[in-house]
C-alpha cells in the first residue's frame, strides 16, 4: 500500500543571513508513519528560489517523540542514515530511502547558501510516497 504525505508543507525556506544552514524539523505528526514505510520515495517541489540557494534531506530514526534542539544544531548527532543530494534546482528527480525502519523517521531539510555569504530562500514543499505493508 502507498500513502502520499508532505513531509514540509509549502514555505519558504531560508539559510541564516550569513549564508550558512539553517535546519528545518518535519512535523512529529508524521514521524511514526514514515516509520512504519518499507520505502520511502520523496522530491522536492519549488516554486521560486534564490540564486545560490541549495537544500539537502537528511533522514535520522529516533526512539524519541521529540528531538532534543541541540541534536539539530550544525555539527551534532544524531549522525543520519540518510544524506539526500545537494540541490541547486526547483524541482530534482526524486530520490528513494530504503528501509525498513525500527522507529519514528525523522526529515531535516538544509537550507544554506553555495557560496556561504548572504541569506538565500527556497519556496517550495517536500512531498513523499511511503511505501507501507499491506
Amino acid at each position: 500500500m502507498k500513502r502520499g504525505v508532505t513531509i514540509f508543507q509549502r514555505s519558504t525556506f531560508t539559510s541564516f543571513s550569513n549564508g550558512t544552514v539553517k535546519k528545518y524539523v518535519c512535523s512529529p505528526e508524521i514521524w511514526k508513519m514514515l516509520g512504519q514505510a518499507i520505502n520511502i520515495r520523496y522530491q522536492f517541489i519549488g516554486f521560486r528560489k534564490s540564486a545560490n540557494v541549495q537544500i539537502q534531506l537528511k533522514i535520522f530514526e529516533s526512539p524519541c517523540d521529540e528531538i532534543p534542539a541541540h541534536e539539530v544544531m550544525p555539527g551534532t548527532p544524531p549522525t543520519p542514515f540518510f544524506t539526500g543530494t545537494m540541490c541547486n534546482i526547483l524541482r530534482p528527480a526524486p530520490e528513494m530511502i530504503n528501509g525498513p525502519f525500527s522507529h519514528n523517521v525523522v526529515a531535516i531539510l538544509e537550507v544554506s547558501d553555495s557560496t556561504t555569504t548572504a541569506m538565500e530562500e527556497w519556496d517550495g514543499y517536500v512531498a513523499a510516497t511511503a511505501i507501507l505493508e499491506e
